[in-house]
């Protein structure tokens, strides 16, 4: 999304190609047609990123690795220019690594989850590291047998981040978080929230200060309003 100009971007994969839709038309012109934004290097490409400013992201950039294997890292990325720029951290102990990530322009962090260790980092904007949070559960064994962190967002001043725990994976969907962790920006552990249902994805909506959730389970969506007393 970009807030600022009622710009979002879309994706496409398949294409090799990342499409832009201005807001107010979508909603307006049922015949609208989305712009070509940029042509996807095939060998590098982002698969998430988030808008600093109208022309650098900070992105999850994959890089495949023969027919199904692929590498992860987190890099700046000029949405303009297709330049990507790595960051300078990365876990010197973690061989292969499975991330999902958040940003927060107003603190200056971004906070990468990994899904198979448990394990936390936040870093600067610029990539130096801040703090490594360990589970109890840590060890830098590569294997993909075990979840541990969902997705995750910064709302405020504090990370919430989608939790299993070391959940056995599996061939259903069992092994999908149903805790919400909530850390300070420090990494310091607040406290555990049970959602009770599996949590796919989760997004902030800052303007209503709510945590929208999307889940694989008996309903599809959800959201909690996130005050005071639920965050400390």
């Amino acid at each position: 999304m970009d807030e600022k100009n009622h710009i979002f971007y879309v994706t496409d994969h398949g294409k090799q190609k990342i499409f832009s839709y201005h807001l107010d038309s979508v909603l307006a012109d049922p015949s609208y047609k989305p712009v070509e934004k940029l042509n996807l290097n095939e060998l590098q490409f982002p698969n998430k990123y988030v808008l600093l400013n109208d022309t650098l992201c900070i992105g999850q950039i994959i890089e495949p690795t023969g027919s199904y294997g692929f590498n992860q890292s987190i890099a700046k990325w000029n949405i303009n220019s297709g330049e990507i720029t790595p960051m300078k951290y990365t876990h010197p102990e973690i061989e292969r690594k499975r991330v999902s990530f958040a940003v927060s322009k107003e603190n200056g962090i971004y906070v990468e989850c990994y899904h198979h260790h448990d394990l936390f980092t936040i870093c600067d904007l610029d990539g130096n590291l801040k703090y490594n949070i360990y589970g109890r559960k840590w060890d830098s064994t590569t294997s993909n047998a075990k979840q541990y962190f969902g997705d995750v967002v910064i709302c405020k001043n504090r990370i919430l981040a989608s939790y299993s725990d070391g959940k056995e994976r599996g061939p259903t969907t069992d092994d999908l978080p149903t805790q919400l962790l909530i850390f300070d920006l420090k990494g310091d552990y607040i406290k555990t929230l049970d959602i009770g249902y599996r949590i796919m994805d989760l997004s902030y909506d800052d303007r209503n200060n709510r945590l929208l959730m999307h889940f694989d389970d008996i309903i599809q969506f959800g959201y909690l309003t996130l005050d005071n007393n639920l965050l400390n």
